[in-house]
Order: C-alpha cells, then sequence, then structure tokens
C-alpha cells in the first residue's frame, strides 16, 4: 500500500486467496469495505479517490482516478473517472449522480497525473489543488496567472511529469 493513502480495513467474502486489491495514491478508503468475491477477479481502486464507509464492492470492478463513493454504496459496476456515487433516496439503490468535473477539466487531471509528482512540483502547482475548477473557464484563468503561462495542455502535461 502507498504511504500517501489513508485506509482502514478491508472484508473480503468469499475465497480470499484468489483477489487482489489495487489502490492508487491519495485515496482515501473508509472503515468496514466489503468485497464480494464472486468471480476471483482483482479490484482496482484508482488515485485520488475517496471511498465512505461501509461501501460494497463486487470483485472484478475498477474504481477509476478521482471517483468519490458515498458510505454504503454497493458498486456493481466499473466507476469512471472522478464520478460520484451515492444512494437514491427513493429507490435505496447506488447510482451514479454525476461527476466532480465537466470533461475537460477530468481530462485534464488525467494528462497531468498530479498523483506521480514529486514534493517539489507539487508545491510549484499548489494552486492547483484549491481553485474550484467548475469548468475549463478556470483553468485556463489559473494557467493565465500561473508560472505555467498560456501554455496549451499537452505542453502543459509534459512539463508537469
Amino acid at each position: 500500500m502507498d504511504p500517501k493513502n489513508y485506509l482502514h480495513c478491508f472484508k473480503l467474502i468469499g475465497n480470499e486467496n484468489n483477489i487482489n486489491v489495487e489502490i492508487g495514491k491519495y485515496s482515501a478508503i473508509g472503515k468496514n469495505i466489503e468485497i464480494n468475491n464472486v468471480n476471483n477477479l482483482d479490484v482496482q481502486i484508482g488515485h485520488d479517490c475517496f471511498i465512505g464507509n461501509d461501501v460494497k464492492i463486487k470483485s472484478g470492478i475498477k474504481i477509476a482516478n478521482g471517483c468519490f463513493i458515498a458510505p454504503k454504496c454497493c458498486i456493481e459496476e466499473d466507476c469512471p473517472p472522478f464520478s460520484i456515487w451515492r444512494i437514491d433516496a427513493d429507490s435505496g439503490k447506488t447510482i451514479q449522480r454525476g461527476f466532480r468535473y465537466c470533461p475537460e477539466v477530468i481530462n485534464f487531471f488525467e494528462e497531468i497525473e498530479w498523483w506521480n509528482w514529486n514534493e517539489d512540483q507539487m508545491k510549484r502547482n499548489k494552486d492547483i489543488f484549491i481553485i474550484p475548477f467548475h469548468d475549463y473557464k478556470s483553468i485556463k484563468q489559473y494557467l493565465s496567472y500561473s508560472e505555467i503561462s498560456l501554455m496549451n495542455l499537452d505542453e502543459l502535461a509534459l512539463k508537469l511529469k
């Protein structure tokens, strides 16, 4: 496990010897997470994820980077990058509520892979973590005032890696 994660414990249901759980960097995993090993497939949890307490995950599931999974959800399908999952108040079922950011911002974070930055890169670009990126316009505004200047996103990704 990466030391940059905040992790409680997993409870494996079924054959515990035939499953691996991969967890990316900077992910926070709550208490009482159950992984139901029905098909002996590994579970992948990406970087920068939050998984609340009492979540159940079916084996073979991939939870992509940046996902937010509210407490008590039952994850039975792959979760796209930066998706938000919660319990529906009416049906009691787990539903995808939407995404943390617009597609352009999601692509931006996926491209720069900040979770692989060293400490110096994080310090130099710390504003990226505190600006509320609700749309692509916010990224362009950040870039215009930062050391990165008016570079296009391809050049930015290369510089930050």
